[in-house]
């Protein structure tokens, strides 16, 4: 591979930056003037029976000063090159090293999805959730909120709520929640203590006539 192929972001063309081979595979890093990097892979599939159209007619003509090339098999960047190595180079062993990241875009976020966010208290990621969003057709912020709540709502106590795109994504938005079942709470008035005392001592009472006092 001489040079390095197209940017899929911008469509121009990458330079190399770093190669290294391991066994059949070279690996390389290419470099792209609008920020992008990519690590490409170079494999020996098969190899091909000569081509005999060639040699009938014989050898092309060798230059008379042939370039040096530190790019190995395929070429790569000539030995005068500028462009600075790679500083973590990669290799079979440790792919993932060295390999290149890709630049983080800015999302943008429409205001209706904002307020949507701002409403539902903003649970999990923010990116995913308006993909999803998007995905299920932009449903009424007002309803979706209204949902979310009554799901909130119908949780136990001891659960925690899903994420907002793990529930946009199940179709949260339009199942019907019933609120959870409300805890009984003893009453702590003070005539209502000292009569139930009074019971339970006199059914004690009764207990001892009947069977005698036990230990």
């Amino acid at each position: 591979m001489n040079g390095a192929s197209n940017c899929p972001e911008c469509g121009s063309r990458m330079s190399i930056k770093a190669t290294n081979h391991g066994g059949g595979i070279t690996f390389r890093i290419a470099e792209c003037d609008c920020g992008e990097r990519w690590e490409l892979e170079e494999r020996r599939a098969r190899r091909l029976p000569p081509c005999t159209a060639v040699h009938s007619r014989g050898q092309p003509p060798k230059a008379a000063n042939p370039p040096t090339s530190d790019g190995g098999i395929g070429g790569g960047l000539p030995s005068g090159s500028d462009s600075a190595p790679d500083s973590g180079p990669i290799s079979p062993a440790n792919p993932i090293r060295g390999r290149a990241r890709r630049k983080r875009r800015t999302v943008e976020y429409s205001l209706e999805f904002e307020r949507l966010w701002d409403l539902t208290g903003g649970r999990g990621h923010k990116e995913p959730a308006q993909r999803v969003w998007d995905d299920k057709g932009k449903p009424d912020v007002d309803a979706v909120v209204t949902a979310w709540k009554a799901y909130l709502s119908s949780l136990e106590e001891w659960r925690s709520p899903k994420d907002l795109s793990s529930w946009l994504n199940i179709n949260g938005y339009l199942q019907r929640w019933q609120p959870r079942a409300a805890t009984p709470i003893r009453r702590i008035d003070p005539a209502v203590r000292a009569r139930e005392e009074a019971e339970d001592a006199a059914i004690e009472r009764r207990a001892e006539l009947a069977f005698g006092r036990t230990v």
